[in-house]
């Protein structure tokens, strides 16, 4: 599983409990068409807007913003921890 399926796993768990993971693998397969195994950072953005619209139907308005804006967040995280990788091995 990706760096940034987990991270997306750990933000939803605080969110939604056990019903977590299953919320993500639904925004991925009925979404953005993905598998989760195969989110990665440049699903962020389409996957953060469908968090705040599906979870928006059984959460109160400040803990969907919260929570879209956590999930927002792993595009800037992960793409740095990607580049750091990247730099590791990239001759200069």
């Amino acid at each position: 599983m990706s760096q940034v399926a987990n991270k997306s796993l750990e933000i939803a768990a605080r969110y939604m409990g056990g019903r977590g993971e299953s919320f993500i693998k639904r925004q991925c397969n009925a979404h953005l068409n993905i598998s989760m195994d195969s989110l990665s950072p440049k699903h962020i953005p389409e996957l953060a807007k469908w968090v705040g619209i599906s979870a928006g139907l059984i959460m109160d308005k400040a803990k969907v913003e919260r929570f879209k804006k956590e999930i927002s967040s792993l595009r800037e995280e992960t793409i740095s921890d990607e580049e750091a990788w990247e730099s590791m091995f990239t001759r200069r």
